[in-house]
Protein backbone atom coordinates (compact mmCIF):
# COMPACT_ATOMS: atom_id res chain seq x y z
CA UNK A 1 0.00 0.00 0.00
CA UNK A 2 1.37 3.09 -1.56
CA UNK A 3 1.81 6.00 1.46
CA UNK A 4 0.08 9.42 1.15
CA UNK A 5 2.06 12.13 1.53
CA UNK A 6 2.44 14.39 4.51
CA UNK A 7 1.85 18.46 4.21
CA UNK A 8 1.97 20.62 7.41
CA UNK A 9 0.32 24.00 6.89
CA UNK A 10 0.24 26.20 9.41
CA UNK A 11 1.34 29.64 10.80
CA UNK A 12 0.89 28.37 14.66
CA UNK A 13 4.28 27.71 15.63
CA UNK A 14 2.91 25.77 19.25
CA UNK A 15 1.09 23.45 16.63
CA UNK A 16 4.10 23.55 14.33
CA UNK A 17 6.66 22.23 16.76
CA UNK A 18 4.20 19.41 18.60
CA UNK A 19 3.51 18.00 15.19
CA UNK A 20 6.89 18.40 13.62
CA UNK A 21 8.32 17.05 16.84
CA UNK A 22 5.48 13.93 16.89
CA UNK A 23 5.94 13.14 13.26
CA UNK A 24 9.86 12.62 13.65
CA UNK A 25 9.70 10.00 16.70
CA UNK A 26 7.14 8.03 14.03
CA UNK A 27 9.85 8.34 11.52
CA UNK A 28 6.92 9.81 9.19
CA UNK A 29 8.36 12.06 6.02
CA UNK A 30 6.76 15.23 5.80
CA UNK A 31 6.83 18.49 3.74
CA UNK A 32 6.54 21.85 4.78
CA UNK A 33 4.13 24.01 2.81
CA UNK A 34 3.25 28.20 3.26
CA UNK A 35 -0.05 29.62 2.45
CA UNK A 36 1.69 31.77 -0.44
CA UNK A 37 2.47 27.96 -1.87
CA UNK A 38 0.68 26.16 -4.72
CA UNK A 39 -1.18 23.28 -3.25
CA UNK A 40 0.05 19.93 -4.07
CA UNK A 41 -2.06 18.33 -7.09
CA UNK A 42 -1.79 14.74 -6.12
CA UNK A 43 -3.38 12.28 -3.36
CA UNK A 44 -1.85 13.31 -0.23
CA UNK A 45 -3.08 14.74 3.25
CA UNK A 46 -2.57 18.37 4.48
CA UNK A 47 -1.99 18.91 8.48
CA UNK A 48 -3.26 22.47 9.85
CA UNK A 49 -5.47 24.16 12.79
CA UNK A 50 -8.97 24.10 12.60
CA UNK A 51 -8.40 28.23 12.69
CA UNK A 52 -6.52 28.08 9.56
CA UNK A 53 -8.35 25.42 7.57
CA UNK A 54 -10.96 28.14 6.22
CA UNK A 55 -8.07 29.85 4.31
CA UNK A 56 -7.18 26.45 2.43
CA UNK A 57 -9.50 26.06 -0.60
CA UNK A 58 -8.54 22.42 -1.63
CA UNK A 59 -10.25 21.55 -5.41
CA UNK A 60 -8.34 18.42 -5.66
CA UNK A 61 -11.04 15.46 -3.89
CA UNK A 62 -7.98 13.60 -3.01
CA UNK A 63 -6.43 15.75 -0.38
CA UNK A 64 -7.45 14.95 2.78
CA UNK A 65 -7.44 17.81 4.97
CA UNK A 66 -6.51 17.37 8.67
CA UNK A 67 -7.63 19.79 11.40
CA UNK A 68 -6.10 19.98 14.83
CA UNK A 69 -8.37 21.74 17.25
CA UNK A 70 -6.88 23.70 19.98
CA UNK A 71 -6.80 21.98 23.13
CA UNK A 72 -7.17 18.44 21.89
CA UNK A 73 -4.52 15.58 21.82
CA UNK A 74 -1.68 15.67 19.89
CA UNK A 75 -0.64 11.73 20.37
CA UNK A 76 -4.25 11.29 19.42
CA UNK A 77 -3.63 13.69 16.48
CA UNK A 78 -0.59 12.27 15.29
CA UNK A 79 -2.43 8.78 15.55
CA UNK A 80 -4.98 9.69 13.08
CA UNK A 81 -2.02 10.85 10.98
CA UNK A 82 -0.37 7.64 11.22
CA UNK A 83 -3.81 6.04 9.81
CA UNK A 84 -4.86 8.49 7.06
CA UNK A 85 -1.43 8.27 6.03
CA UNK A 86 -0.71 4.61 5.74
CA UNK A 87 -4.38 4.00 4.79
CA UNK A 88 -5.74 6.31 2.96
CA UNK A 89 -8.91 6.80 4.63
CA UNK A 90 -10.61 7.65 7.90
CA UNK A 91 -13.35 5.54 8.70
CA UNK A 92 -11.95 2.18 10.09
CA UNK A 93 -13.62 -0.98 10.98
CA UNK A 94 -10.82 -3.05 13.19
CA UNK A 95 -8.31 -2.61 15.62
CA UNK A 96 -6.09 -5.69 16.32
CA UNK A 97 -3.12 -5.28 19.10
CA UNK A 98 -0.88 -8.05 19.72
CA UNK A 99 1.24 -7.80 22.89
CA UNK A 100 4.41 -9.55 24.42
CA UNK A 101 4.55 -9.28 28.23
CA UNK A 102 7.71 -8.93 30.00
CA UNK A 103 8.73 -8.75 33.29
CA UNK A 104 10.70 -4.73 32.72
CA UNK A 105 9.71 -4.32 29.00
CA UNK A 106 6.36 -5.03 27.18
CA UNK A 107 6.19 -4.74 23.21
CA UNK A 108 2.89 -3.86 21.27
CA UNK A 109 2.23 -3.49 17.93
CA UNK A 110 -0.80 -2.51 16.74
CA UNK A 111 -2.99 -3.07 13.43
CA UNK A 112 -5.62 -1.31 11.92
CA UNK A 113 -7.95 -2.44 9.29
CA UNK A 114 -5.52 -5.46 8.43
CA UNK A 115 -2.13 -3.33 8.11
CA UNK A 116 0.31 -2.16 10.80
CA UNK A 117 -0.15 1.30 12.30
CA UNK A 118 2.04 1.45 15.02
CA UNK A 119 4.24 -0.18 17.73
CA UNK A 120 5.67 0.90 21.12
CA UNK A 121 7.42 -0.79 24.13
CA UNK A 122 6.19 -0.05 27.34
CA UNK A 123 7.36 -0.39 30.81
CA UNK A 124 4.06 -1.55 32.56
CA UNK A 125 1.03 -2.64 32.68
CA UNK A 126 -1.07 0.21 33.10
CA UNK A 127 0.95 1.69 29.89
CA UNK A 128 -0.28 -1.19 27.91
CA UNK A 129 -3.75 -0.09 28.74
CA UNK A 130 -3.02 3.75 28.24
CA UNK A 131 -1.45 3.00 24.74
CA UNK A 132 -4.29 0.60 23.38
CA UNK A 133 -6.95 3.39 24.87
CA UNK A 134 -5.32 6.35 22.89
CA UNK A 135 -5.78 4.53 19.72
CA UNK A 136 -8.97 3.56 20.27
CA UNK A 137 -10.09 6.28 21.58
CA UNK A 138 -8.39 8.56 18.71
CA UNK A 139 -9.56 6.23 15.97
CA UNK A 140 -13.37 6.02 16.95
CA UNK A 141 -13.69 9.66 17.24
CA UNK A 142 -16.11 10.95 14.47
CA UNK A 143 -16.15 7.16 13.19
CA UNK A 144 -19.13 6.11 11.22
CA UNK A 145 -18.63 2.42 12.11
CA UNK A 146 -18.40 0.96 15.03
CA UNK A 147 -14.55 -0.11 15.88
CA UNK A 148 -14.18 -3.55 16.77
CA UNK A 149 -11.06 -4.74 19.44
CA UNK A 150 -8.62 -7.55 19.29
CA UNK A 151 -6.23 -8.21 21.42
CA UNK A 152 -3.76 -11.14 21.18
CA UNK A 153 -1.55 -11.67 24.55
CA UNK A 154 1.73 -13.75 24.46
CA UNK A 155 0.96 -16.14 27.37
CA UNK A 156 4.88 -16.59 28.69
CA UNK A 157 4.39 -14.44 32.28
CA UNK A 158 0.90 -16.06 33.15
CA UNK A 159 0.46 -13.43 36.16
CA UNK A 160 1.34 -9.87 33.98
CA UNK A 161 -0.79 -11.21 31.42
CA UNK A 162 -3.61 -12.00 33.45
CA UNK A 163 -3.47 -8.97 34.92
CA UNK A 164 -3.42 -7.44 31.31
CA UNK A 165 -6.44 -9.71 30.55
CA UNK A 166 -8.29 -8.52 33.54
CA UNK A 167 -7.54 -4.93 32.70
CA UNK A 168 -8.49 -4.66 29.20
CA UNK A 169 -11.99 -6.13 30.13
CA UNK A 170 -12.15 -3.51 32.14
CA UNK A 171 -11.63 -0.96 30.27
CA UNK A 172 -13.18 -2.15 27.64
CA UNK A 173 -16.18 -3.94 29.44
CA UNK A 174 -18.86 -1.45 26.94
CA UNK A 175 -17.03 -2.88 23.78
CA UNK A 176 -19.38 -5.25 22.44
CA UNK A 177 -17.16 -6.03 19.55
CA UNK A 178 -14.17 -7.35 21.33
CA UNK A 179 -11.96 -10.82 20.83
CA UNK A 180 -8.93 -11.71 23.39
CA UNK A 181 -6.63 -14.31 22.46
CA UNK A 182 -3.95 -16.03 24.56
CA UNK A 183 -1.09 -17.04 22.02
CA UNK A 184 2.28 -19.25 22.36
CA UNK A 185 4.68 -16.90 22.71
CA UNK A 186 7.79 -19.58 22.66
CA UNK A 187 11.15 -18.75 19.95
CA UNK A 188 10.04 -15.24 19.37
CA UNK A 189 13.18 -14.22 20.17
CA UNK A 190 14.85 -16.05 17.48
CA UNK A 191 14.17 -13.96 14.39
CA UNK A 192 15.53 -10.50 13.61
CA UNK A 193 13.54 -8.30 12.00
CA UNK A 194 14.76 -4.63 10.49
CA UNK A 195 12.50 -1.32 9.83
CA UNK A 196 14.27 1.01 7.15
CA UNK A 197 17.21 -0.31 7.81
CA UNK A 198 17.27 -0.68 11.14
CA UNK A 199 16.33 -2.73 14.18
CA UNK A 200 13.24 -3.27 15.15
CA UNK A 201 13.06 -3.00 18.60
CA UNK A 202 12.93 -6.59 19.90
CA UNK A 203 10.02 -6.82 22.27
CA UNK A 204 7.98 -5.17 19.56
CA UNK A 205 9.60 -7.94 17.38
CA UNK A 206 8.33 -9.96 19.27
CA UNK A 207 5.56 -8.82 19.27
CA UNK A 208 4.42 -8.78 16.20
CA UNK A 209 5.32 -12.22 15.41
CA UNK A 210 2.62 -13.24 17.75
CA UNK A 211 0.44 -11.48 15.71
CA UNK A 212 1.02 -13.63 12.87
CA UNK A 213 -0.32 -16.56 15.05
CA UNK A 214 -3.70 -18.03 16.44
CA UNK A 215 -4.03 -18.87 20.05
CA UNK A 216 -7.11 -19.65 22.58
CA UNK A 217 -9.97 -17.52 22.77
CA UNK A 218 -10.96 -15.62 25.84
CA UNK A 219 -13.72 -13.72 27.71
CA UNK A 220 -15.14 -12.22 30.26
CA UNK A 221 -16.56 -15.86 31.61
CA UNK A 222 -13.81 -18.06 31.00
CA UNK A 223 -10.41 -16.25 31.81
CA UNK A 224 -10.59 -16.67 35.42
CA UNK A 225 -11.24 -20.48 35.12
CA UNK A 226 -8.21 -20.29 32.28
CA UNK A 227 -5.63 -19.38 34.88
CA UNK A 228 -7.18 -21.01 38.20
CA UNK A 229 -7.05 -24.37 36.63
CA UNK A 230 -4.07 -24.03 34.05
CA UNK A 231 -6.65 -25.18 30.67
CA UNK A 232 -4.37 -23.05 28.51
CA UNK A 233 -4.08 -25.52 25.80
CA UNK A 234 -2.71 -23.20 23.16
CA UNK A 235 -1.83 -24.28 19.55
CA UNK A 236 1.50 -25.28 19.80
CA UNK A 237 3.68 -24.92 16.47
CA UNK A 238 5.22 -27.91 15.56
CA UNK A 239 9.16 -27.16 15.11
CA UNK A 240 10.69 -24.28 16.83
CA UNK A 241 11.89 -21.08 14.72
CA UNK A 242 15.42 -22.00 16.12
CA UNK A 243 15.24 -25.90 13.78
CA UNK A 244 14.38 -24.15 10.78
CA UNK A 245 16.65 -23.26 8.18
CA UNK A 246 18.88 -19.90 7.70
CA UNK A 247 16.69 -19.21 4.67
CA UNK A 248 13.48 -19.68 6.05
CA UNK A 249 14.57 -17.01 8.78
CA UNK A 250 15.21 -15.02 6.38
CA UNK A 251 12.33 -14.96 4.47
CA UNK A 252 10.06 -15.18 7.63
CA UNK A 253 12.01 -11.27 8.51
CA UNK A 254 11.36 -10.38 5.01
CA UNK A 255 8.10 -11.20 5.30
CA UNK A 256 7.87 -8.82 8.70
CA UNK A 257 9.57 -6.16 7.74
CA UNK A 258 7.02 -5.98 4.40
CA UNK A 259 4.40 -5.93 6.85
CA UNK A 260 5.90 -3.08 8.85
CA UNK A 261 6.25 -0.98 5.25
CA UNK A 262 3.18 -1.72 4.67
CA UNK A 263 3.80 -3.57 1.71
CA UNK A 264 1.33 -6.21 2.77
CA UNK A 265 -1.24 -6.75 5.31
CA UNK A 266 -1.35 -8.97 8.14
CA UNK A 267 -3.51 -11.75 6.23
CA UNK A 268 -1.60 -11.52 3.49
CA UNK A 269 1.44 -12.61 5.70
CA UNK A 270 -0.11 -15.20 7.54
CA UNK A 271 -0.70 -16.91 4.30
CA UNK A 272 2.34 -16.37 3.24
CA UNK A 273 4.26 -17.79 6.60
CA UNK A 274 1.97 -20.86 6.52
CA UNK A 275 3.30 -21.57 2.95
CA UNK A 276 6.19 -21.59 4.12
CA UNK A 277 5.85 -23.77 7.23
CA UNK A 278 4.47 -26.34 4.12
CA UNK A 279 7.27 -26.12 2.07
CA UNK A 280 9.84 -26.00 4.92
Amino acid sequence: MRLKPIYILTENLNFFYKINKGLKEKRIQFRILSFWDKLPNISSVILTTSKESSKIDIANKDINLLEFVDGDDINQYIIKVLAINKLGYQYYDKLLFSIDPGLNHIGIVAFLDDHFLDSNTVTDNSQVIGYITKIFDSLRQKNTNPLSIEIKFGRGLLEITQDLISRAFSTFSKTTDMRVLLIDESNTSKIKIANQGKKFPKHEAAALILSFRDGLDVNYQNYNTIFKTNLLKIKQFSRNIEGYSKEYRVEFSNIAEEVISGEKSLSESIKMIQNLNNFE
